[in-house]
C-alpha cells in the first residue's frame, strides 16, 4: 500500500494507502467517493513486468516441476503476443503505444525460455522475429547499441539512465548468444561481441558481465529424440542462465546439418558452446549429462579464479 495513499491535488493526505486497501473493492469505492479522490495507482497493465513474471513461472516449472506454472506462463506469453506485439516491437501497455528497450528485451527472454521447454518453434520464430524488428528500429549505428524506439538520436552523456540501458544492452547480448546456440546464425552471436565490445569501461559491472560472457560463454545441450523428454527441465535446473536447451527429431534433418549435428537410432545429447561440441552422449540419463555439465563449469571457475 506504500506510495497509494489517497491525495487531493495539494498533496494533503486524505487516507492512508493501508487504511484503504483492508477492505474489500466495494468498501474502496465508497471510500473513494466520500473523498472525491482515488489512490495515484497505475490503471494498466505492462507487458514487461508480464515478461518478467513469465520468465518467473518457467523456473518455478524447471526447478519444481510445477505444471501449472508452466500453463500460466505460456497462456500470458501468448497474450502478450496477442496483443502487444506489433512491427515496431511489443508495446508498453494495451493501450499507450509506446516501445521501450526493457519491453523488447524481457519479452525476447521470454520467447526464448518458451523455445526451449515447449519445444514449439511458434515461439523462436517470435524470437528471431524481435530480434529483427529491434535491428531495423532499436540499434544506434553511432553508439553501437539499442535504445527506446524514439531514442536514436541522444548524446550519450546526457543520458539520466545509462545503468539501465547499458545492462539492458547486456542482456540483449546473452539473448543473442542464446539464439546463436540454437540456431548457429552468426549474426547473432556478432552482433552479441559487438554490442559487448561498446559497453564502456568505466560502468564496471556490466562490463564485467559482458567480459565473461564473451570469455566463459554458455553451454547448449541438444537432445535428439523423436519423444517428449524430462531431460529438458532437469537439465535446464543445473544452471538455467548458463545453460540452453534444445530437443531436436530425426526427421530435422536440415536443423541438424545447419547445427553439424548427426542423429541416430537411439537417443543422443551433444554438449557444446558457442565454438564446438565437445560431448557426444548415447542414450543419455541425467546423471551422465549433469556429469559432464558440473565439469565444465568447474572449469571456469578454476580457470576464472
Amino acid at each position: 500500500s506504500q506510495g497509494a495513499d489517497i491525495v487531493d491535488e495539494n498533496g494533503t493526505l486524505l487516507v492512508r494507502g493501508e487504511d484503504y486497501f483492508i477492505y474489500p473493492l466495494e468498501k474502496r469505492m465508497e471510500i473513494e467517493k466520500r473523498v472525491v479522490y482515488s489512490p495515484n495507482i497505475e490503471k494498466h497493465y505492462y507487458f514487461s513486468n508480464n515478461a518478467l513474471i513469465i520468465q518467473a513461472l518457467f523456473y518455478s516449472y524447471i526447478f519444481n516441476n510445477n505444471y501449472k506454472d508452466l500453463k500460466i506462463a505460456l497462456n500470458v506469453l501468448d497474450k502478450v503476443l496477442d496483443l502487444g506485439f506489433s512491427d515496431k516491437g511489443v508495446k508498453y501497455s494495451p493501450n499507450l503505444d509506446k516501445y521501450l528497450l526493457n519491453t523488447q528485451v524481457y519479452t525476447l527472454e521470454s520467447l526464448i525460455l518458451a523455445y526451449e521447454i515447449s519445444g514449439n518453434k511458434k515461439y523462436l520464430n517470435y524470437a528471431e522475429r524481435l530480434i529483427r524488428i529491434l535491428n531495423k528500429y532499436y540499434y544506434n549505428k553511432s553508439l553501437g547499441i539499442y535504445t527506446d524506439l524514439k531514442s536514436s538520436h541522444f548524446n550519450i552523456d546526457k543520458i539520466s539512465f545509462l545503468d539501465d540501458i547499458f545492462f539492458l544492452n547486456y542482456r540483449l547480448s546473452k539473448a543473442l548468444y542464446g539464439l546463436y546456440l540454437l540456431t548457429y546464425n552468426k549474426d547473432y552471436i556478432n552482433r552479441a561481441n559487438d554490442i559487448i565490445l561498446r559497453l564502456p569501461k568505466r560502468r564496471y559491472l556490466t562490463t564485467s558481465l559482458g567480459y565473461f560472457l564473451y570469455i566463459y560463454p554458455p553451454l547448449e545441450v541438444n537432445i535428439i529424440s523423436d519423444k517428449k523428454t524430462e531431460l529438458i527441465s532437469k537439465v535446464k535446473a543445473v544452471f538455467p542462465y548458463w545453460i540452453e536447451t534444445q530437443l531436436l527429431k530425426r526427421k530435422d534433418e536440415e536443423k541438424l546439418e545447419r547445427l553439424g549435428l548427426k542423429s541416430f537410432s537411439f537417443n543422443t545429447v551433444y554438449i557444446c558452446n558457442t565454438k564446438v561440441c565437445f560431448a557426444f552422449i548415447k542414450n543419455p540419463d541425467i546423471d551422465g549429462i549433469i556429469k559432464k555439465l558440473e565439469y565444465v563449469f568447474k572449469l571456469y571457475k578454476d580457470n576464472f579464479n
